[in-house]
């Protein structure tokens, strides 16, 4: 017989039910065969456990005095639904990560699959299945995230004593999946097609003062693209710049917020510079670069530049690309102009040289000049016509 899964808890009268035949030290059978189980909990909660036969009862009795004894032992009864721990998790795990709203969408996949199971009863073969279904929808390395949180998630819950165990730690069947680092650059023809695709969008709204906005939206975003190309600034960094961060004297931008949370400082080069100066007199607002309104009609930062960003990429025909993938532009140009690497690990705020290597990837182009250089350590030098009459050739030049 299978094993009920409802777990029953105890009144001060107790619930109606089957009058047992046979009662021995927690384990009772009632009058149709079905075994239960009958105990308490370390708080004096009583509680009672339909299972099918004997054996699984009297198995299920015993993991749970193992688990009392081992402190460990966590009530299903006062578990929370995944769905309810995910709420609270994000009010107050969530909410103090820059992550927060990648997390956001995270959690709700998650929810979407778990919802109202409770999280004690959450076991590791469902998340397994989890891994399994969204893998057909989905990426490695947003199947990776989202495992990431949820592990992170059953973590906290240990913590409260909400569960006993981590169902999404990791070991068999939890390794995460290998990811392919993406590769994707501008040369230099397609940066010059993605800047002239912008300055298109702002000449065609330059005539109408009707469009004053448009305009404006696509100078802002012919800056961030500069200002990306130019010092591999993220575009949160980007975006959310104060004018009191650039030093117009010294030619340098600080960054405080940024994603490891420790700040640096960026040269500003000669391009950069005219960019950033033409930007500052088209701005009024004297405490954001690329400031913005809330719903609310308070000035802000500007959230994103992904749409805007989207329409160049299909004017300039560039495909594959992401806002972020200029700062892989940056980082290998950097690299082929004969950069050093940990320079430029400092620039990008890379704490693990490794980081940098994955940015710094080199143009096929380059490779091949390295070809050609490699080819002349065991290419012998031209020898003398004269010298030549009676000298067996050299093995590599057969």
């Amino acid at each position: 017989m299978m094993e009920n899964e409802t777990e029953t808890p105890v009144s001060a009268r107790g619930p109606r039910r089957p009058s047992s035949r046979r009662k021995t030290r927690g384990l009772m059978q009632d009058k149709r065969g079905r075994w239960w189980i009958d105990y308490r909990t370390p708080e004096g909660k009583r509680r009672r456990k339909l299972y099918g036969s004997h054996e699984a009862a009297k198995t299920a009795l015993a993991k749970i005095d193992l688990a009392k004894k081992d402190r460990t032992y966590t009530d299903p009864h006062a578990s929370p639904t995944f769905k309810e721990f995910s709420g609270t998790y994000l009010k107050t795990v969530s909410i103090h990560k820059k992550s927060y709203d990648r997390e956001m969408w995270f959690i709700r996949s998650l929810v979407a699959f778990f919802g109202e199971m409770k999280l004690c009863k959450i076991e590791r073969t469902k998340v397994l299945d989890y891994r399994i279904s969204r893998l057909k929808s989905v990426s490695k390395a947003t199947v990776n995230r989202e495992m990431s949180v949820l592990r992170h998630m059953f973590n906290i819950a240990i913590d409260q004593n909400l569960v006993a165990g981590n169902p999404a730690r990791g070991g068999i069947g939890m390794k995460a999946f290998k990811e392919q680092a993406r590769e994707r650059y501008l040369e230099m023809g397609e940066v010059e097609t993605l800047l002239t695709a912008i300055q298109a969008r702002i000449v065609k709204n330059s005539s109408d003062k009707l469009k004053a906005a448009a305009r404006k939206s696509w100078q802002y975003l012919h800056t961030a693209v500069v200002m990306a190309l130019h010092t591999g600034m993220r575009k949160g960094e980007i975006l959310g710049l104060r004018w009191e961060n650039v030093n117009w004297e010294r030619k340098t931008l600080l960054l405080l917020d940024t994603k490891n949370g420790e700040s640096r400082r960026l040269p500003i080069d000669a391009i950069l510079l005219r960019e950033l100066s033409e930007h500052r007199s088209r701005v009024k607002n004297e405490e954001w670069v690329f400031p913005s309104f809330d719903n609310d009609g308070n000035i802000v930062p500007m959230a994103d530049v992904k749409g805007s960003f989207g329409r160049v990429l299909e004017d300039a025909g560039i495909t594959n690309f992401r806002f972020h993938d200029l700062r892989h532009t940056f980082a290998s140009h950097y690299m082929m102009k004969g950069g050093q690497l940990y320079a430029l690990s400092s620039i990008l705020g890379h704490k693990d040289l490794k980081m940098t290597q994955r940015y710094a990837k080199l143009s096929p182009e380059y490779m091949d000049s390295q070809r050609d250089r490699m080819d002349t350590i065991w290419t012998p030098a031209p020898i003398p016509a004269s010298e030549t009459t009676n000298q067996t050739p050299s093995k590599y030049l057969q």
